[in-house]
């Protein structure tokens, strides 16, 4: 017979009590619970887009054959040799929501003060906050507005630096933003925990803040801004080769 494959993006409905929506002791997490064993139970085999998923699936089924898969994107091309900006330019592009909480950390680093510019695209539920905050100082914050996934490959070109923000550590979640940077060849100021900041750590494509602590975020930007150029471009030098050898979507 045909054999079954069952691909996990996110970990419900342990997701759903890590953000608040269900409670662990619950019916509805006791029956969701019983519908997520059942479905691995049935597959074949499992596919996750984090080792943090297999090992979660392997817990409940130790002889469960598992296959990693990321999150990769299709169509990101490898990007021309980059020239470092003066002052030091960094980017965001995404939800601009509590999740990501950007507002805090926007108004807790001093990026007038560490010499650099920040850049924001996106939308979400913080904007309007963050709008205001950018209009009533003098902070070194440029919002552009809302771009499409073309235009912003071509955007992203212009800068040396993006913040990737992880308020809330979901396990198994990875956020899909670091494979989208690397073969730009932008190393990454990762905020937040877990599978992500590891990645980003264990690889060598920039530096680690736990969430909150934005004396460290402020810390990782004042050694990228202060960094020698040979220093940087080995950075970004990793950052294109992962790309093309380790987080490939043709290799995967």
């Amino acid at each position: 017979g045909k054999l079954t494959l069952l691909n996990v993006s996110d970990l419900w409905p342990l997701s759903a009590v890590q953000l608040g929506a269900l409670k662990e002791g619950s019916f509805s997490y006791r029956y969701l619970s019983l519908c997520e064993k059942f479905l691995y139970k049935q597959a074949d085999a499992v596919m996750g887009q984090s080792e943090e998923i297999l090992m979660h699936v392997r817990k409940m089924f130790p002889e469960k054959k598992t296959v990693l898969y990321r999150n990769l994107n299709m169509h990101t091309l490898l990007a021309e040799d980059k020239k470092r900006g003066m002052p030091m330019k960094i980017v965001y592009a995404g939800l601009l929501g509590v999740a990501q909480n950007m507002y805090g950390l926007l108004r807790n680093v001093n990026f007038k003060e560490l010499g650099v510019e920040m850049h924001l695209y996106g939308g979400g539920n913080q904007l309007g906050d963050i709008q205001k905050y950018i209009d009533s100082e003098e902070t070194c914050i440029y919002y552009h507005g809302y771009v499409s996934k073309a235009e912003i490959e071509t955007e992203l070109l212009k800068y040396d630096l993006s913040i990737v923000p992880l308020a809330t550590h979901i396990y198994g979640a990875v956020p899909s933003k670091i494979f989208d940077l690397l073969p730009k060849g932008i190393p990454i100021l990762f905020s937040g925990t877990g599978e992500g900041a590891k990645i980003v750590e264990e690889n060598g494509f920039g530096l680690v803040s736990s969430y909150n602590d934005y004396k460290q975020m402020e810390k990782n930007i004042h050694t990228f801004a202060n960094m020698p150029d040979d220093e940087y471009f080995q950075y970004v030098s990793r950052c294109k080769s992962a790309a093309v050898e380790k987080f490939s979507f043709a290799k995967q």
